[in-house]
């Protein structure tokens, strides 16, 4: 969520009865939010956007990270089957969708 232009991120209170007493008196159960840095941002952008079916376009993830992916690594997981590009748009692919977290460590890497 974006409060007075920076990305804040929210963590809800985990006990269900601590939850529930406080959505019941405030009608929200934040336990705290804080506001997101640029690099906390970028490392959880990659992660969300193999996640996306329609994919990550790849200028849009330049744009975030002011660099590219790199060529090398993408087309390695290309040839082994994990992602696909299509006109620009870097999308994981049925047996890439279990690591997609190591997918994602390894480009930022």
């Amino acid at each position: 969520m974006t409060i007075d232009g920076s990305k804040t991120a929210f963590r809800q209170h985990r006990v269900p009865g601590i939850w529930l007493d406080q959505v019941k008196d405030q009608g929200k159960a934040t336990a705290n939010q804080e506001a997101l840095s640029a690099e906390q941002m970028l490392s959880e952008a990659l992660p969300f956007g193999l996640r996306l079916t329609e994919g990550l376009p790849l200028k849009h993830y330049k744009q975030l990270a002011g660099t590219p992916l790199a060529e090398d690594r993408l087309e390695t997981l290309a040839q082994e089957g994990l992602v696909h590009i299509s006109d620009g748009v870097l999308k994981v692919t049925d047996e890439g969708r279990p690591v997609i977290d190591a997918l994602a460590r390894y480009l930022q890497s």
